[in-house]
């Protein structure tokens, strides 16, 4: 016997929708409201009777997101961002933040028919996030007066001791500057990420030789590269523009990484290239190399492999500072690695810029 109280196919899509966390949406090619669930509705502010018909830019005002859809309806591929602002035409004060997700839709005929939207509301998160970095902010620069003062202190006690001619005291306090020295480049890059995030990270740009930089770079992290040899193959032989002290912190960032992550091996390659409008250099080790599955996270902030953090020390905002470096340059960052054998990372810049 059949029953009277079952529902039909479309009925139980539905039931399904209203019952997910996910906020969806389904928009026609002009970016009207065709269909939306419970949750989005919700989460928008307004009734489902208020969306429906309705053009999702006349309720939700931000340009730089129209852009986005007008690209997706242009190249029909789908595009996915974190944290993206929406304003409510109803309520101009309020903002509220989402990573966003906007997918083409096509017929049988392979033609474009609409967009699904979904939308996970992450402002409470980023507002944790902001209060974090703000606090990592205020934190950095309260070490960083003691910091130099100890620094000034430990140059005296140096002096003295070589003046006494105390080997053993002398070998300590050399020590103690190094370990001074890496908890000076920790604060700078835990400022860096705190600066990144509020857009406030500054560019000096000028014309400078970059061959001499790599050079530089190789030279200073072979002092400290005991059982690697750094070797440097290839010159441009031409100058560029950009700020030289943030891309001598990626070339210190990726040697030191690769340095880190090859212990046993004794060789880490920079090889240095050149298109007609990029430099293009690679940085490549023999050590214990990435998971494929993680390789795209890796220019994440904070992110680390788990399978490398137990043994070996780091915070993982080397990489994302200098993705954020080479990304304002103008140029990309990318890595190839294969687990066990090793890592090569890339990045290109542009030989002139007119602003950063």
């Amino acid at each position: 016997m059949k029953n009277k109280t079952a529902l039909s196919e479309t009925d139980i899509l539905e039931k399904m929708l209203d019952n997910t966390d996910a906020q969806l949406a389904y928009l026609d090619l002009r970016f009207n409201f065709i269909k939306v669930n419970a949750a989005y509705a919700k989460g928008s502010g307004y009734r489902k009777s208020d969306l429906i018909g309705k053009n999702h830019f006349d309720l939700f005002s931000n340009g730089e997101n129209q852009k986005i859809f007008e690209k997706v309806r242009k190249t029909g591929r789908p595009v996915k961002f974190r944290a993206r602002p929406f304003v409510y035409a109803n309520r101009p004060q309020k903002v509220t933040y989402w990573d966003w997700t906007l997918k083409p839709v096509k017929d049988g005929n392979r033609q474009l028919c609409g967009f699904v939207l979904s939308l996970i509301d992450v402002t409470e998160r980023r507002e944790l996030e902001f209060r974090k970095d703000e606090f990592i902010s205020i934190a950095s620069h309260e070490l960083k007066t003691p910091l130099t003062s100890i620094k000034a202190y430990n140059q005296i006690l140096e002096k003295i001791i070589k003046e006494i001619g105390d080997r053993r005291a002398k070998l300590y306090i050399e020590r103690t500057g190094r370990y001074i020295d890496e908890l000076s480049s920790l604060i700078t890059d835990l400022l860096d990420v705190s600066k990144i995030q509020s857009g406030k990270l500054q560019f000096n740009l000028s014309r400078f030789d970059f061959d001499e930089l790599v050079e530089n770079s190789a030279e200073e992290a072979q002092l400290t590269a005991n059982r690697h040899a750094i070797v440097v193959s290839g010159k441009i032989r031409q100058k560029i523009v950009g700020d030289r002290h943030r891309l001598q912190q990626v070339m210190n960032n990726l040697l030191n990484n690769a340095v880190k992550y090859s212990p046993g091996k004794d060789k880490v390659i920079i090889r240095v290239g050149k298109t007609d409008r990029f430099v293009k250099v690679a940085i490549k080790d023999y050590g214990i190399g990435i998971p494929k599955i993680k390789q795209k996270k890796i220019f994440e902030r904070f992110y680390r492999v788990d399978t490398t953090a137990q043994h070996f020390s780091g915070l993982g905002i080397g990489l994302y500072i200098s993705a954020e470096i080479v990304r304002r340059h103008g140029g990309k960052i990318w890595v190839v690695s294969k687990q066990g054998y090793g890592s090569t990372f890339y990045f290109t810049l542009p030989f002139g810029l007119a602003k950063i």
